[in-house]
């Protein structure tokens, strides 16, 4: 099989050499050259700068005789002068030996060869499969495919596409396309009728290997549109100083047009390190504007020290002052990031600097510290909030890619007192996550408790998120703040996506669609090109809100969220003889007919990794419970099956009263569609609640033992049509550890508690006072 497909590489490329450019963000990024020599070998290597890395990346296919004796792969990531990552693969006689190290921790595995094979930077190689390809059918087939960079074999899904005519290296070349699915990511590959190698493009990473001459092969997504701002401009990239109000300096790089003149600016902050994402200014400095994109105070090279979001206001407003005043900004500034990089927008506009014209926050975190990071109405967000600060507060030099790999050490997050944790679970000691555990009080976060400003914000906003966001909760509640100030300058977008925005169709084994991805750099230029330059762009007909209603695989629009139009539904709580775990009997009503209530009991002591909740919602592989799996501990209440299709958004909330054994407890609670077939899938994630919060976040109020207390849960939005048949489920847990802390049970701080007490909690439903959720029907 070696000997047919290295025969077939040599076939299709008849050219000695093939010189491609790699572009990321819209910007060059590296180079490729390829080269087939004359003995049939095949030499590629590859250079990319990509978010302050650089990728040195060389691949070759070596033959005697015609025959292959072995394929060499060596892949080395750099930051400054330190190797962060490498990779290595040896190939011969069938087998792959694969030798991968990240922060000097090496990993070795053999496994075995399957061709064709794929690697990114390369993927010339990939034309081998040109001839496997069913052009004339266009039906999609599922191709086993080494994945060089991970050895790792996969399926590779490949659908031939359109031909068509492109004006390509001086002449028209008969050019066609491939569409190529690689696990959830959609790729489109280009050849030539005789299979030689155009390019790959992704649009969802933004990323494409073209080759030279031939650049016509992909369409710029932004040239359909002629009215927004074109690109006329050469570019240049200068590193700037920005002081802060303190004496602080902190570092920036600046894209702008080489043209002197004054530009309106776009502004990214990061903690992550500017150079990730500095490459994106380059499209908006050749349409006319001035790109800053500064690393945060205490990170990158900016001086300071980080207390993450606490110093954000002041700074951000700082920054954007500064800006407004440079020989090269006219006095309009937007922003624009992701998740850090879109709270520091809403810390900005809530100080109203009048040079802040316009915000683009994209899966950002709330305003307030007890509600996402590093708490949740009280409840300590633990597992995300140790993974966050692997990467902004690691001693060891993490970076944003290494740190997205699996933490092995689970069973550290059982520790006690939480102040150690992070010592066992990560391996170092976290100031920040010291400051994490002793602010445990809204009190306690000066400069990042900011609900109530949030109503005055009256620039616009265009707010964007996902179904499986982590931080969804901060868009779901900066929306509504802003909405209830009365500005009606907000968009809104929600997508079925992760925090990982707009990236992938699909989540382990749902299939959104291809439309799950859109295209949204023209929103995002269509935007400040109303707000920043003035122009008339047609943003007066875009919706205000899209949504993507899962169930349907379909996006809706509508003019508020939630929906305009939908309808308030209460459902009412019916315990029965067995209310938990699988086989329970308790029901969502129309109306209260009885009173009833259910019993459960919690244990912080017999807590272990992965066991307290139920796996739904996540990135896994099967993101349907079956009733099987729900836990015995777990209340599952139930709808009839409804008898007709039925699209229910958010917001969702549920209220119960309960009385407890213990000084503190919490609840969760988490909205699911009961597939009669598939079993639950998560659509409205887990609402949280530490009771000693119920009061108010600013202090904790400890239960009195035996005493009713009214319980309030807000879920997470979504949007899914239950079709006939479907049942909405509500299941409730005193514990999702280890993604949050363990509610001990007792009024010892957070910081140093150790003591663990038994929690046995009723959850009653009366007439006079019944237990309930309620969400919005749209159909």
């Amino acid at each position: 099989m070696i000997l047919a497909s290295v025969l077939l590489i040599a076939k299709v490329f008849q050219a000695t050499s093939i010189d491609s450019d790699i572009y990321f963000g819209g910007s060059k990024a590296g180079t490729n050259h390829y080269e087939q020599k004359a003995d049939q070998s095949i030499v590629s290597t590859s250079h990319v700068t990509l978010q302050g890395f650089d990728i040195d990346s060389a691949l070759t296919i070596s033959q005697a005789n015609n025959v292959p004796v072995r394929l060499s792969f060596l892949e080395t990531m750099k930051q400054g002068n330190k190797i962060v990552k490498y990779g290595k693969v040896e190939v011969q006689d069938g087998k792959a030996k694969v030798s991968v190290a990240e922060n000097g921790v090496p990993i070795e595995r053999t496994v075995k060869m399957e061709f064709p094979f794929f690697a990114t930077f390369h993927p010339q190689v990939f034309a081998a499969t040109f001839g496997k390809l069913k052009w004339d059918q266009k039906t999609k087939f599922d191709l086993p495919t080494f994945l060089v960079e991970g050895g790792v074999v996969f399926n590779i899904g490949a659908k031939p596409l359109e031909s068509k005519l492109v004006y390509a290296d001086g002449t028209s070349i008969a050019t066609r396309y491939v569409e190529l699915t690689l696990a959830s990511v959609v790729l489109k590959g280009a050849f030539t009728e005789d299979g030689k190698f155009i390019g790959i493009d992704i649009p969802s990473q933004k990323f494409r290997v073209v080759r030279r001459g031939y650049e016509a092969a992909f369409e710029d997504p932004l040239a359909k549109y002629p009215e927004l701002s074109q690109p006329k401009n050469e570019t240049e990239t200068v590193q700037i100083d920005v002081p802060l109000r303190d004496g602080t300096m902190t570092k920036a790089t600046l894209i702008r047009p080489t043209t002197p003149g004054k530009y309106p600016t776009i502004l990214e902050r990061t903690p992550y390190g500017r150079l990730m994402t500095a490459g994106g200014g380059e499209p908006y400095a050749k349409r006319g504007y001035a790109y800053v994109v500064q690393d945060v105070r205490g990170t990158g090279d900016s001086k300071g020290q980080f207390d993450p979001m606490v110093t954000e206001r002041k700074d951000g407003y700082d920054t954007i002052d500064w800006i407004s005043k440079q020989s090269w900004c006219d006095g309009n500034i937007g922003m624009i990031g992701a998740s850090y990089g879109g709270f520091v927008q809403w810390a900005a506009a809530v100080e109203h600097h009048p040079a802040l014209k316009c915000i683009i926050p994209q899966v950002s975190p709330p305003s307030s510290a007890m509600w996402n990071i590093p708490y949740e109405n009280g409840v300590l967000c633990l597992l995300s909030d140790l993974w966050w600060l692997r990467i902004v507060d690691n001693p060891k030099g993490q970076n944003m890619l290494t740190a997205l790999n699996e933490i092995t050490n689970m069973k550290g997050l059982l520790t006690l007192p939480l102040d150690k944790a992070d010592d066992k679970l990560l391996g170092f000691n976290s100031k920040i996550w010291t400051k994490f555990l002793e602010r445990d009080t809204s009190t306690k976060w000066p400069g990042w408790d900011f609900d109530a400003l949030m109503k005055t914000v009256k620039i616009p906003a265009f707010h964007i998120s996902g179904w499986f966001d982590g931080d969804e909760i901060g868009t779901q509640r900066n929306w509504q703040f802003v909405r209830a100030g009365g500005n009606d300058k907000q968009w809104l977008m929600y997508g079925p996506w992760t925090h990982f925005f707009n990236t992938t169709t699909k989540m382990g084994n749902v299939d959104f669609g291809k439309d799950a991805v859109v295209e949204l750099e023209s929103q995002y230029l269509r935007w400040f090109d109303t707000w920043l330059k003035g122009k008339s762009v047609g943003l007066e007909n875009v919706p205000k809100v899209r949504y993507f209603a899962m169930g349907e695989n379909k996006w809706r629009q509508s003019e508020d969220w939630p929906p305009k139009g939908s309808k308030p539904e209460t459902r009412y709580f019916e315990f029965g003889a067995v209310n938990s775990g699988p086989k329970s009997e308790a029901k969502l009503v129309l109306s209260p007919k009885k009173d009833s209530s259910a019993q459960s009991t919690y244990d912080p002591s017999k807590s272990k990794v992965g066991v307290d909740s139920v796996a739904v919602g996540d990135s896994g592989e099967d993101l349907f419970a079956k009733d099987k799996d729900i836990p015995k501990e777990v209340i599952v209440l139930r709808t009839e099956p409804f008898d007709r299709d039925r699209l229910i958004t958010g917001p969702v909330t549920v209220e119960f009263d309960f009385k407890s054994s213990a000084r503190d407890t919490d609840f969760y609670a988490i909205g699911l569609d009961q597939d009669p077939v598939k079993g639950h899938f998560a659509v409205f994630r887990t609402g949280k609640l530490k009771a000693s919060y119920m009061q108010g976040l600013d202090k904790q109020r400890f239960l009195t033992p035996g005493k009713t207390y009214r319980a309030k849960l807000l879920l997470w939005d979504g949007a899914n049509l239950f079709k006939k048949g479907h049942r909405f489920s509500l299941m409730i847990m005193q514990s999702t550890f280890p993604g949050t802390a363990r509610n001990l049970g007792t009024t010892e701080p957070i910081l140093t508690g150790t003591k663990m007490v038994v929690q046995r909690n009723v959850i009653m439903s009366t007439k006079k006072s019944p237990a309930v959720i309620r969400f919005q029907v749209v159909q």
